[in-house]
């Protein structure tokens, strides 16, 4: 990197550092910290991740047009922020999907938790899918501190492409760490259509889901998303990702429309 690109973006680090900075100690004079504990803490994590893709931004990872997204951080507005911050961690302007997923443990009755926010007349909700059944209730805090992008899960995975046998045949397709110390991985079952989503505290070789690896032999499944058809981990990695994010997608709203309508 020549030196007067090094100066140029260590300007617009130092004017985005000094906006956020502003914004984040507004923030916190109204705030009390002994009835809004939970709030002052999360705030704090999230100037700190907002200072962590700055230096990001300074070793050139991420673009400059994604990196202006933080001058739109408020402190006050944090489903907005919580999408900003998604975003920059993806090194994109926005985000492809609005499904997340969870890394706390009181989610974890099943593997498959996928999740949205929602405004329902001014009131914020998260909605969660799991087999068969939808439910919502009010966002809280402890909420945003755990959700994840599902974009950005599988774009800071890796491609793992092997068989594990258990009560079922599984393929273990990506899997990678994300925010605090937890793992993701995606995985089918061979029988059930769909991708499945798997969180926990140790990656995929310990964490008990899937025994008797097969090592010996990677995998190149084909996804399907209308008429394209794509083997992967054979061409180009990035459209892989955004393929199988789609086709969740589109998994997401063919099997719990229905049920969602119910719902409400």
């Amino acid at each position: 990197m020549d030196k007067n690109m090094q100066l140029k973006i260590n300007y617009q680090s130092k004017m985005i550092y000094e906006e956020v900075l502003k914004k984040f100690y507004e923030a916190m004079r109204n705030i009390n910290i002994i009835e809004d504990e939970e709030l002052f803490n999360y705030l704090k994590l999230e100037f700190d991740k907002i200072v962590n893709l700055i230096k990001q931004f300074k070793e050139g990872l991420i673009y400059t047009q994604v990196i202006k997204l933080l001058y739109d951080i408020s402190f006050k507005d944090l489903v907005k922020d919580k999408y900003i911050l998604e975003a920059v961690s993806c090194n994109k302007t926005d985000l492809s999907s609005d499904l997340f997923i969870s890394t706390i443990d009181k989610e974890s009755t099943d593997n498959e938790r996928l999740f949205r926010i929602k405004d329902d007349n001014g009131q914020l909700k998260i909605v969660r899918y799991c087999p068969g059944n939808v439910s919502e209730r009010d966002l809280e805090i402890s909420d945003l501190s755990s959700l994840v992008s599902l974009e950005r899960a599988i774009q800071k995975s890796d491609y793992i492409g092997y068989r594990a046998n258990t009560f079922y045949i599984a393929e273990i397709l990506y899997s990678g760490m994300i925010d605090n110390s937890k793992y993701f991985t995606l995985y089918t079952i061979d029988g059930e259509d769909g991708f499945q989503v798997c969180v926990s505290e140790k990656s995929y070789l310990n964490n008990g889901l899937f025994n008797n690896i097969q090592f010996d032999e990677q995998i190149h499944p084909c996804v399907e998303l209308g008429d394209r058809k794509t083997v992967l981990n054979t061409g180009n990695p990035d459209y892989d990702k955004m393929l199988i994010l789609k086709v969740i997608q589109e998994q997401v709203k063919t099997k719990y429309d229905d049920v969602y309508k119910k719902v409400r």
